[in-house]
């Protein structure tokens, strides 16, 4: 049965905390053609396999194995995918269409999101090549699903939720044993600056000159496979850095380099945001480039943390010397975003901010407007925070809050209801599967 979250594939799996950078132990490969008929609507095999594909790239093996292997993960798909295809049809029949600009949008932070989850851009396409993925095909499969979840999350919507009665006896009930869910937040309006760990143009050159160096012992003889394992920090680093792309599939920078390279031979260091790369060309067919890289990131060293430490510390002295934050801000602050406003974040819940930033929020509690915090340490570098305001949280009655409950406790029995729903449609339609 389909399952309708607030968030997609990927991102559920990255929230959940189940991404892995490491491939699947078993790999599906379908031989094309209809395993599916849906009505006037095929689903193919390489449908299936493309979805499975993608999922095992994204969850750790063993938790696949867990749940039955890749036959069990490949019907769970197919069963899926028959349910999302009846639901479509039906949206189809009622004109239900979303926005391009939206799923466009979307797809953007998914992808976003669902990289973040490297230290680098270097491992991120290391990563895609070792699992048979490019960034492209990854951002089609974001943009066709999340096109597909919000048709039927429209068509849930319109069909299903309005439908849903509610007891009002029972939403009284839920709202006395959920009060504090449905209180009124304390919020906090803050300004920051901050100052980021991040290599020095020391640390870049000392990545720079190794990859020179690698470069040097390549042409020289060294064997490129062995140099990658021993130097790369990339996933495919294990495999000898062996990776094959098409035209358009990768870094444009990695593309050109290899493009004026004959086979043999190892390219110039590739300056990119977070490292070098160093690419030999092994062939052409005229279609697909094999090739091995190398990738060497620029990493935060003890040095940078400390010229970062020292930054802030700068910036603490100027506030305390009576600087206004907000020029401070302008002059030391490293966050784009806010740095050139003065610093001014806005309004936040203070729960919310307790969740990432405990030690921050445990001085906001005892801070008056215009106070500001001592230099705080995290992993990814250095804050100070200024309270602008503070609006106190309150509970609100079961009137204020009659709305929000009545949504909660529709939103709960959508599923079921939504089962109900798939099942009708079923009865009505022509399934057939094949195996």
């Amino acid at each position: 049965m389909v399952k309708i979250a607030t968030s997609f594939p990927f991102i559920a799996l990255v929230l959940a905390g189940v991404i892995t950078a490491q491939p699947a132990t078993a790999e599906l490969i379908p031989i094309d053609g209809t395993v599916a008929i849906v009505n006037d609507d095929i689903i193919l095999g390489s449908e299936v396999g493309e979805q499975v594909q993608f999922l095992l790239s994204q969850v750790d093996p063993a938790m696949v194995e867990e749940a039955g292997g890749v036959a069990a993960l490949t019907g769970s798909v197919l069963s899926d995918m028959v349910d999302s295809r009846l639901l479509l049809q039906r949206a189809d029949e009622l004109d239900i269409a979303v926005a391009k600009e939206e799923v466009d949008a979307l797809a953007e932070e998914n992808l976003a999101a669902f990289r973040a989850n490297f230290a680098s851009d270097g491992e991120f396409a290391a990563a895609l090549a070792e699992f048979g993925i490019t960034e492209k095909s990854l951002m089609k499969y974001y943009k066709k699903n999340i096109r597909e979840q919000m048709t039927i999350r429209q068509l849930i919507d319109q069909e299903i939720y309005p439908k849903i009665e509610i007891d009002e006896n029972e939403a009284r009930n839920f709202f006395e044993s959920h009060k504090s869910e449905f209180a009124v937040p304390t919020l906090v309006d803050i300004s920051e600056i901050v100052v980021a760990k991040k290599p020095t143009e020391n640390s870049a050159t000392v990545v720079r000159t190794l990859a020179f160096d690698l470069k040097r012992r390549a042409e020289a003889g060294a064997d490129f496979g062995d140099l990658a394992r021993e130097y790369s920090a990339a996933a495919n680093a294990s495999s000898g850095g062996e990776f094959s792309f098409k035209p358009g599939e990768t870094y444009p920078e990695l593309e050109a380099a290899v493009a004026v390279l004959v086979p043999g031979r190892v390219s110039q260091p590739i300056e990119m945001t977070d490292g070098y790369w160093l690419v030999e060309l092994v062939g052409f067919d005229g279609e697909t480039y094999v090739t091995r890289t190398i990738f060497l990131p620029i990493s935060v060293t003890d040095a940078d943390v400390s010229a970062a430490r020292t930054k802030i510390e700068r910036a603490y002295e100027a506030l305390e010397r009576g600087v206004s934050f907000e020029n401070v801000a302008e002059e030391y602050s490293e966050e784009e975003s806010t740095a050139g406003a003065g610093g001014r974040v806005g309004e936040l819940g203070l729960a919310a901010l307790a969740r990432d930033f405990p030690i921050i929020t445990a001085e906001l509690e005892y801070m008056e407007p215009g106070d500001f915090t001592s230099v705080v340490e995290r992993e990814e570098g250095f804050y100070i925070i200024r309270l602008n305001g503070r609006e106190e949280g309150y509970a609100r009655g079961y009137e204020d809050a009659r709305e929000q409950v009545i949504d909660v406790l529709r939103s709960e029995r959508v599923e079921d209801e939504l089962s109900d729903y798939i099942q009708d449609i079923k009865e009505k339609s022509y399934i057939k599967t094949f195996q």
